[in-house]
């Protein structure tokens, strides 16, 4: 398959059958085809929000950004500092500040954080600040948050463009990064809200977020009935024993 290759890093090698990995990338290349090319910007509600998604900015319509959504909505408290990591639209970031928290956002996609920043001043969410990184890089090393969410990206084959850095993760490289350095920036009692699909390799996905220290627990799922993937939104946390 051209410049979608397997992964080949020491750190992750997949377990499932032949079969498996090649129907994940014919998925891939179907979601590459039907979503990440968009040309033009489209206007989608989510919650109740009216939002603009433009070109090379993740989808927020999409059964995992929905699952996730409706959670971070009903999880977040108001008064809460929340981080959103792969903000993309902006979505979870919103949902959250909606909500009445202080939120962060952070993308790697200068066209994500744009998105979201104009998303976040149509609504009028003056408690909305985001931010160009990767990962935790713009993010003050001392600061903590009540609340970290992510939709990270669910396949680990190298992506052909920066729209679709949005689905693959290469040898899920920022995955691992993002458990290991999440710690760190949770108080005392702190959740982190993700979501994850069995398009994806789901059995990693929980254990790199075991092999980190977080106790799991899955608090949402969702059978997409037609393609046969299940979608799962996970709240963990960290042992206090763990964090000191």
């Amino acid at each position: 398959m051209e410049n979608l290759e397997m992964g080949k890093s020491e750190n992750y090698q997949p377990s499932m059958s032949a079969e498996e990995i090649e129907r994940r990338e014919k998925w891939q290349d179907f979601v590459y085809e039907n979503n990440s090319h968009r040309t033009e910007s489209i206007t989608v509600n989510v919650e109740g929000c009216e939002l603009v998604v433009t070109p090379e900015v993740f989808s927020p319509v999409l059964r995992d950004s929905l699952l996730l959504a409706k959670n971070v909505s009903t999880e977040t408290k108001a008064g809460e500092k929340v981080l959103d990591m792969f903000t993309g639209s902006g979505v979870q970031a919103i949902m959250a500040a909606k909500q009445g928290a202080e939120v962060l956002a952070v993308d790697i996609n200068p066209s994500a954080v744009q998105c979201a920043k104009a998303n976040a001043e149509r609504l009028g969410l003056e408690n909305m600040t985001v931010l160009q990184g990767d990962l935790f890089s713009p993010v003050n090393p001392e600061e903590k948050f009540d609340l970290i969410t992510g939709n990270p990206p669910f396949r680990w084959f190298a992506p052909r463009d920066m729209a679709e850095r949005a689905e693959l993760d290469e040898n899920y490289a920022a995955l691992r990064r993002f458990f290991q350095e999440a710690k760190s920036h949770l108080t005392e009692g702190g959740r982190l809200l993700a979501v994850f699909a069995d398009s994806g390799d789901l059995a990693y996905f929980e254990d790199v977020a075991n092999q980190a220290g977080y106790a799991q627990e899955i608090i949402d799922t969702e059978k997409d009935e037609q393609y046969g993937w299940t979608y799962n939104v996970y709240r963990m946390t960290i042992p206090q024993t763990e964090q000191q």
